[in-house]
């Protein structure tokens, strides 16, 4: 004959600052202290079986899998928090948590009307203790992403300044000092009749690129991608197969990323 359950209706109350970091975390919800915990009985009137949503396998000591783990009043519970946390409720006896339930015996004393408040309290407390932690490792893990990207992305900005600053060689030097005397001769005259001019920056013999600044009346100038891209560049690259494309930078000698509409 099992023993009739107090009636009982959990309380609804926000969802916990954990629960909701978690989720925005990516982490799947085990369940949080706002989720009322169903209880079940069981043919033993001293036990009943609670569904906190506790959905993840368990691991004994040895790493394999398994469908149940056991805890009395003398088990070490250092491996399950949420074990721990009901055997020090004063009035359970043992424990049996399995991958979607929780099953607590109690000693034949007590009650259940009394108890399975604070049983229900010890589930949620612990719950929501595993969901802080998951959140806190999803961000950690998130934070420690984030920064790799960001040294791998500085590593890799320091790597191309660095190549484009090294030194040319001696045939690549007379390649350089060959691009500006053609520059100075057919691309000065022509912007400097127009109030501008150009200062040939500094060439990248492995990626094809020259860097220029425009001077005067050219910088700004909504043709600029026209003088750099249509005239400077292609008469650079018949003349130059080396040359792969020309860019124009800033006073900083940084380059300007296009407008869209250019």
């Amino acid at each position: 004959m099992r023993a009739a359950l107090p009636s009982f209706t959990p309380a609804a109350a926000p969802q916990p600052a954990a629960a909701a970091a978690a989720a925005a975390a990516g982490v799947r919800c085990l369940s949080s202290a706002a989720d009322s915990i169903p209880a079940e009985e069981t043919p033993n009137p001293n036990a009943l079986k609670f569904r906190p949503l506790l959905s993840r396998p368990l691991v004994n000591k040895k790493g394999k899998v398994t469908s149940t783990q056991f805890y009395r009043g003398s088990s070490n519970t250092s491996d399950s928090p949420m074990a721990q946390a009901l055997l020090q409720v004063e009035g359970v006896s043992s424990v049996l948590i399995g991958a979607g339930f929780v099953s607590v015996v109690k000693t034949a004393e007590a009650d259940w009307a009394s108890l399975k408040p604070l049983v229900e309290e010890a589930i949620r407390s612990s719950v929501d203790a595993q969901l802080a932690a998951a959140a806190a490792a999803a961000a950690a893990e998130e934070s420690e992403e984030a920064a790799a990207a960001g040294a791998a992305a500085a590593a890799a900005a320091e790597a191309k300044a660095a190549a484009a600053n090294a030194p040319l060689s001696e045939e690549e030097a007379e390649l350089f000092e060959s691009i500006k005397e053609t520059i100075n001769h057919r691309v000065k005259p022509m912007l400097q009749s127009d109030g501008g001019d150009v200062e040939v920056l500094r060439f990248d013999a492995e990626s094809g690129a020259l860097y220029v600044h425009l001077l005067g009346s050219c910088q700004g100038c909504p043709s600029s991608t026209v003088t750099v891209k249509r005239g400077m560049e292609q008469m650079l690259k018949y003349y130059y197969p080396e040359v792969e494309e020309v860019i124009e930078c800033d006073e900083n000698g940084d380059p300007i990323e296009p407008s869209e509409d250019e």
